[in-house]
């Protein structure tokens, strides 16, 4: 993932590590929306086409687009479309998308079906548009919250991503596997085998099993060298994208490579 400078700053190390995707983080200053004025992206598509490099954009991950507060809902829709444009504007591959938060009630109704109702009403908006540019929307699995937290994330089982794509018969809806969140949950095997065929990216990087710790390839409780058999055995040839925060990405991926069948 691009962070920490700004995209530019990236080329050069792109180029000496044979890397060949970045994924931008649109938290980020210098990769929001208002800074890809139509200079800067007439010069990241020249250099992705001489280069053969692709990029993806990763929204915020507090986005809430299955908020229950209406006003909300049409704001992170109106900026979804927006990450539409500029994925299309820039030739992205996809579009990497947390799906929101929702809060427990102390009352007998369970308010995750009317969460993942209200995403997948605004996701049915979007997905148009999507089509019409050719951006894919890749849904991330996250890490299930502490009950004290006082709210849930949708995206944290896979019962979530079922029911979504049960709704929304797309080929412009995917889903992003991250090993690390999966580690805490069900487990990366797990969704490869239920999820497989929707895959479009993965985010790799480590954990313990219980917290979001981030860790390199290996220093962790991940299943590397099964999870890698999974994804070939279906055959993904999608970008890999580390988010092991402490080595370099190009560093991340030689120790990924170690586990290959």
């Amino acid at each position: 993932m691009v962070s920490e400078k700004p995209l530019e700053e990236y080329f050069d190390y792109v180029l000496r590590h044979g890397i060949r995707h970045l994924e931008l983080d649109l938290r980020r200053k210098h990769a929001r929306i208002k800074t890809f004025t139509p200079g800067r992206v007439d010069r990241v598509r020249e250099y992705a086409a001489a280069h053969g490099i692709s990029f993806s954009l990763h929204p915020p991950y507090n986005i809430n687009p299955c908020s229950a507060i209406l006003p909300v809902r049409l704001y992170y829709k109106s900026y979804l479309r927006k990450c539409i444009r500029l994925a299309h504007r820039l030739g992205a591959t996809h579009i990497t998308l947390h799906l929101g938060n929702f809060h427990r009630e102390n009352n007998w109704a369970d308010p995750r079906p009317l969460a993942l109702d209200r995403l997948c009403t605004v996701l049915g908006q979007i997905l148009p548009e999507c089509e019409i540019h050719g951006v894919v929307l890749a849904l991330e699995n996250v890490v299930p919250t502490r009950h004290e937290a006082g709210f849930s994330f949708l995206g944290d089982n896979i019962n979530d991503f079922h029911y979504i794509f049960s709704q929304l018969d797309s080929g412009y809806l995917k889903f992003c596997l991250d090993t690390g969140h999966a580690n805490t949950n069900e487990g990366p095997l797990e969704y490869v085998e239920k999820l497989g065929d929707k895959i479009a990216c993965v985010h790799i990087h480590d954990n313990g099993g219980r917290y979001d710790e981030h860790l390199d390839v290996g220093k962790g409780s991940v299943p590397w060298k099964a999870l890698l058999a999974a994804l070939e055995k279906i055959n993904f040839h999608g970008p890999y994208i580390s988010e092991c925060f402490k080595s370099q990405p190009h560093a991340a991926i030689e120790r990924l490579k170690a586990y290959l069948p």
